[in-house]
């Protein structure tokens, strides 16, 4: 059982532990992750990534007659992992199912629309195999309000895996056997159908011997009666014996799949999953243990936690006039059940000569303001501009948050107790406005222009200068294959006949395949205690005026 519509096809439950690796330790900022936790923090307002649009509500169909996104992103997370051999620490959430889509086990159009729905958000930061975790987060989030752990690290494949999803036309000891190389016992290969199978349908055009009549796009079978909506309803109807699974109450009992799982104890697991609550804890549990289920060398995270306090900084740049530096950006602070006019937002700003001063925030009012996430989560913008002196630049900064509902009092946020509160690095800067890229298309590649200030001294200062390079991530097409492949270029920039205070200017042209002109690069500056890196630079986000 394995080849279902957009929906899981073959999960298993009822579990605790799953045995993956994990590093641990507290946020601190920036970090590598800061991306993906945008993604699971987001899901509407201003600044919100835009991932989870399209299964936002739960029945969202993209605008395709008969599609359920959600319900494919969970069917796409599912495959991907199938492969998984527990004993052998190989295969499981790698996004290798993007080699693995002509595969008869791979029936449909789910997978690749679900590829398809990612491909623009796989950066060098976020794995697509990330993104699949977060795709079926996101979509439980949305249809039935699960808190499903997550953790990100996992790391693409480049090659398919192995055969092994399960059928729908497998006998019961075949599919045991499947869950059991995965990781999963009898009851939790029950548990894990059901919750999969919550949401979701069987397409005709993909599976016509489950779904009757005519073959088209509008018909679908449906798991049950409730498909838009994670709930008990699929394991309701087979306890009662009636209701709407093809899977279990289909004429030819070869491809009854789920009625074999489902009775495979007896129905001793499906009667304790009719009660709502057991249910709900269960497919936390196990379909959180199925995106962590990885390759044995992958180690991943802790599960991301939304931060209360996350700083943004948009610009830092020598202005024209060379005295000073901007500094511009957001705080975005949690407000869930808080009022968040009652706030105001600070930051206390500390300098390389060990000066301190104080940037003030404005409450944010473009669009509102604010952005909204699954469970009713809130978050509130506040903006800061300033120009800072070039010479002293920026160290690092703490967040002071003045509360008037609570006496005035006054939080201070230092990054979790990290040496000096925020960092900021200053030494190497990315120059938006005197970058560009030219979008005239010339032997099938776009021209991009990248300009970077580096420090070269300030108060007291005195250093030689080594030449940074761009990390430029090419999204190559791959045949065959929906999602491109990133490989990554080093780019040395050269120096420019020009300074702005402590800062050399350094620039590099650099050439983009047109079909993947969509992409992302860092800069860094080789130092012998470590490089100094940028934050990730989107090329959508250039100016095109060259």
């Amino acid at each position: 059982m394995a080849r279902e519509s957009p929906r899981v096809s073959k999960l298993a439950l009822l579990a605790l532990a799953g045995v993956v690796g994990q590093v641990q330790g507290a946020y601190v900022w920036p970090s590598r992750h800061d991306v993906l936790e945008d993604m699971l923090a987001m899901q509407s307002g201003i600044r919100h990534a835009g991932f989870t649009d399209v299964i936002v509500p739960c029945g969202a169909s993209g605008n395709q007659v008969g599609i359920q996104k959600s319900a494919e992103w969970v069917r796409t997370a599912f495959h991907d992992m199938a492969t998984h051999d527990a004993a052998a620490g190989t295969g499981g959430l790698d996004a290798s199912i993007m080699y693995e889509v002509s595969r008869s086990e791979n029936e449909g159009d789910a997978f690749d629309h679900t590829l398809g729905d990612l491909a623009e958000f796989v950066t060098p930061e976020t794995s697509a195999s990330d993104l699949i975790a977060l795709g079926l987060v996101a979509s439980m989030a949305s249809c039935g309000g699960l808190k499903i752990p997550y953790r990100t690290g996992r790391v693409d494949a480049v090659v398919a895996g192995p055969l092994g999803v399960p059928l729908h036309t497998d006998p019961l000891d075949k599919m045991v056997a499947a869950f059991d190389r995965m990781g999963f016992t009898r009851a939790e290969m029950i548990g894990l159908v059901a919750c999969g199978h919550s949401i979701g349908q069987v397409h005709s055009v993909d599976f016509p011997d489950l779904v009757k009549g005519s073959p088209g796009p509008a018909n679908v079978a449906s798991f049950d009666r409730t498909p838009n909506a994670f709930d008990t309803s699929v394991v309701d109807e087979y306890l009662s014996g009636d209701g709407v699974n093809p899977l279990v109450f289909g004429a030819n009992e070869t491809t009854n799949s789920d009625a074999r799982i489902f009775g495979a104890d007896g129905n001793a697991t499906m009667r304790a999953l009719a009660d709502p609550p057991t249910f709900s804890s269960t497919c936390t549990s196990l379909l959180g243990r199925m995106i962590d289920k990885v390759p044995s060398g992958v180690s991943l995270t802790e599960p991301l936690e939304l931060q209360d306090i996350k700083p943004y900084v948009d610009k830092l740049q020598p202005d024209a006039g060379a005295s000073t530096l901007l500094f511009q950006g957001s705080v975005r602070v949690r407000t869930t059940g808080r009022d968040a006019e009652a706030l105001t937002v600070a930051l206390d700003v500390a300098d390389r000569a060990g000066g301190r001063s104080v940037v003030p925030t404005t409450r944010s009012r473009f669009r509102g303001g604010q952005s909204y996430g699954f469970f009713n989560e809130q978050f509130t913008w506040f903006d800061f501009s300033a120009q800072l002196p070039a010479d002293a630049a920026i160290a690092s900064f703490n967040i002071k948050v003045t509360d008037a509902t609570d006496g005035g009092s006054t939080k201070t946020y230092d990054n979790n107790g990290h040496p000096g509160g925020y960092p900021v690095q200053s030494d190497l800067l990315f120059l938006d406005g005197d970058s560009c890229l030219n979008t005239n298309i010339v032997d099938g590649n776009m021209t991009m222009r990248v300009t970077a200030a580096v420090r070269t001294g300030g108060e007291g200062e005195k250093r030689s200068t080594p030449t940074p390079v761009v990390n430029m991530a090419h999204r190559v097409q791959q045949p065959g294959v929906t999602l491109p492949r990133l490989v990554m270029e080093k780019v040395r920039m050269r120096p420019l006949n020009a300074t702005r205070g402590p800062y050399q200017l350094y620039e590099t042209d650099i050439s983009l395949e047109a079909k993947g002109w969509i992409t992302s690069f860092t800069l860094a500056l080789p130092r012998a205690a470590g490089d100094v890196v940028s934050a990730l630079v989107k090329t959508n986000g250039l100016s095109t005026n060259c």
